[in-house]
């Protein structure tokens, strides 16, 4: 057996066994995706498409990003916008993206800006973040994917609250007070440090609030193996659980009861005119018809105009 009937095989067996796992409310995408796109890793051809639209950031981050998405909706969570921050990038740098997600397959780049990190995982201070923490106090940036919440007024003016959604990660981000909030010490050439916020410009956080952060996430991306597979993990059971909706929708389409009109070949010779005999067509004046329904095949006289006929070769199909 190839290998493609083997992987059909198996999507079929899961979908017996797994189609009730998972809540149909959770299963709504940003678009339905077709099964046959669904064996190829839809995060990774996401991931592809963001770094069309900016080369700047790099492959294996898209990815990671576009899991966190896939992650985030398996949580029920819509996704209009995806804010990613890669800390392996120092802060005198930009590494700061936003992408607005709203048309299906073409992401389109908000902005490209930068974005400080706690003092706690650079405490040298020389812009690079080193260590990272979920820990209360520690005023260290804590890596993974985060909701962007409620807007607020706080000290540093509008500001928004997050929701860590990677355990173990982040999830005690509302404990932290970790926001996302401007500041006057996030300037071009010269990031200064939190505690643990990622903090961005004034006019950064005005352009992220007039480009729509009501239904947005942030991944906070550096190289973490255990982050890595976490994300990829969370992002391929919501591959599953497309497959297996796939598989559901591709069951459950009916057969099409709209009758289907073959145009055959004028007759070249007399026919029998024996119409009581299937085998033979009734020939009409300028064409042979062949009805196929759901309920199976016959010869008859064409049921539409021969003006819809007319044009068409041998062999084309019409639903009348």
């Amino acid at each position: 057996m190839s290998v493609l009937p083997r992987v059909l095989l198996l999507f079929a067996c899961l979908l017996a066994s797994q189609a009730n796992a998972w809540p149909t409310s959770q299963l709504s995408a940003i678009r339905p995706i077709p099964l046959m796109e669904l064996l190829e890793d839809p995060a990774r051809r996401a991931a592809r498409q963001l770094t069309a639209a900016e080369p700047s950031l790099s492959a294996p981050v898209a990815e990671r990003a576009m899991q966190a998405v896939f992650c985030a909706q398996e949580r029920g969570i819509p996704v209009e916008t995806l804010l990613v921050v890669d800390m392996a990038t120092p802060a005198q740098q930009r590494r700061l993206w936003a992408f607005d997600l709203r048309n299906p397959g073409a992401p389109r780049l908000v902005l490209h800006e930068y974005v400080a990190h706690g003092s706690g995982s650079d405490p040298d201070g020389d812009g690079r973040a080193q260590k990272f923490s979920n820990r209360p106090n520690s005023h260290m940036t804590s890596l993974g994917l985060y909701r962007v919440a409620e807007r607020y007024h706080g000290k540093n003016g509008w500001s928004r609250r997050l929701d860590g959604l990677t355990q173990r990660f982040n999830d005690k981000a509302r404990q932290r007070a970790v926001v996302m909030h401007p500041s006057n010490y996030v300037v071009p050439g010269r990031v200064g440090r939190s505690q643990g916020c990622p903090a961005v410009s004034e006019e950064t956080m005005r352009a992220l609030e007039e480009a729509g952060l009501e239904h947005a996430v942030l991944w906070i991306d550096a190289p973490d193996s255990a982050l890595a597979k976490t994300v990829a993990e969370c992002s391929e059971q919501r591959r599953l659980a497309l497959i297996a909706q796939a598989f559901v929708a591709w069951n459950a389409t009916p057969a099409p009861t709209a009758p289907l009109v073959v145009v055959e070949p004028q007759p070249a010779t007399e026919l029998p005119t024996d119409w009581a005999t299937p085998d033979w067509p009734q020939w009409p004046v300028s064409h042979a018809c062949r009805l196929t329904t759901a309920g199976g095949r016959r010869w008859q006289a064409c049921l539409c105009p021969s003006a819809r006929l007319d044009g068409h070769p041998t062999g084309a199909s019409l639903l009348v």
